[in-house]
């Protein structure tokens, strides 16, 4: 299949990194032809397992936080937007709240998040952009 290169996707993770669910969440949207971009929050080779979740947990509030994490992938989405007409983000649980807090900067073109229960603790925050 071609590739869409006027669109691009940033995938943002759960707390346990980029582990085989984001690996294979990547690989279904790559299906679609466009350009998936999954950035490692954690800085960290090997993902937390879901058994290890209060570690991966205290890691990701200790050592990224909300505010860092939509940093980065800020900069990601601004980086994309060189390239590409479009970007959008799609994020699981944390990544999910980052994706939603990421909807503010007005330059992605849109946001996905799924199972992202942090949002509640923004919702005034955002709430001007929920229609």
């Amino acid at each position: 299949m071609m590739k869409n290169h006027n669109m691009a996707i940033v995938l943002v993770h759960e707390i346990y990194g980029v582990n085989e669910h984001m690996k294979y969440m990547k690989e279904i949207l790559s299906k679609l032809g466009i350009d998936i971009i999954c950035p490692n929050l954690l800085h960290k080779e090997i993902p937390y397992s879901y058994s290890e979740e209060e570690f991966a947990y205290e890691n990701f509030t200790q050592n990224v936080g909300f505010e860092k994490g939509v940093q980065q992938i800020n900069q990601v989405i601004a980086e994309l937007k060189q390239q590409y007409r479009r970007v959008g983000v799609i994020g699981f649980s944390i990544g999910a709240t980052i994706a939603w807090l990421c909807g503010e900067n007005k330059i992605c073109d849109f946001v996905i998040g799924c199972y992202g229960s942090r949002i509640r603790d923004f919702e005034r925050m955002s709430y001007s952009y929920v229609h």
